[in-house]
């Protein structure tokens, strides 16, 4: 999967939106179960390319966890809103680089 999104995001050839749509087409073939697997293996060694740069990764540029369950994240809540991750069932408003519920 990350080749794929990888890929994606270094083609010259596509649009900022293109280029979302694409990864967003590739995210919505994920239950809720597989992007909660998913993230977690992004976060061990084996996934660490998907965090490159932490606020400007491919999870992050690319919204890939937001469909994830707020009650899928493990009791790690406090470390996701550090990395700027919101979920579609949370209610979260942007003030700079803080968020708060």
């Amino acid at each position: 999967m990350y080749q794929v999104v990888s890929y994606v995001d270094q083609e010259n050839g596509l649009t900022e939106k293109e280029k979302y749509f694409y990864v967003k087409t590739l995210r919505a073939q994920l239950s809720a179960a597989e992007i909660a697997i998913f993230f977690l293996n992004s976060r061990s060694d084996f996934g660490k390319d998907w965090w490159v740069g932490e606020k400007t990764s491919l999870i992050n540029k690319y919204s890939y966890v937001k469909n994830m369950p707020a009650n899928y994240t493990f009791g790690i809540d406090e470390k996701l809103t550090e990395l700027g991750l919101v979920f579609e069932s949370q209610v979260i408003v942007k003030i700079g680089l803080i968020y708060a519920a």
